[in-house]
């Protein structure tokens, strides 16, 4: 099960490359958005799966957070861009940095298991 989170987390990583290709390039996408949610979704699933599942695990606190963050700094710019511009793409900045260093984590940490 360690594999197929790292290869939905790097699924996300790829998938989230893409969307901001295409968000820079000012076309939407809307289908590259839902797929990098599922797989980012899916990954961070499977991983507190494999959190709460082994009891001789490494503690998993920093990769749980930062992936939460990143989850949760991915939900966000989607419903506040309306309203404001300029935080939403602030928050999407931040979504790019906490999830790489989240995926980052967790290869760390799955390497200890």
């Amino acid at each position: 099960m360690t594999s197929l989170t790292i290869a939905l987390l790097l699924a996300a990583v790829a998938l989230g490359v893409l969307a901001g290709a295409h968000y820079l390039g000012r076309s939407r996408k809307p289908w590259v958005v839902t797929l990098h949610l599922a797989a980012g979704a899916l990954g961070a699933w499977l991983f507190f799966l494999l959190l709460h599942g082994r009891d001789g695990a490494p503690p998993g606190l920093v990769p749980g957070l930062l992936l939460g963050a990143a989850v949760l700094g991915g939900l966000l710019p989607r419903l506040i861009a309306r309203r404001a511009r300029k935080p939403a793409e602030w928050l999407l900045v931040a979504h790019v940095f906490t999830g790489l260093a989240a995926f980052l984590t967790v290869l760390s940490w799955s390497a200890r298991l």
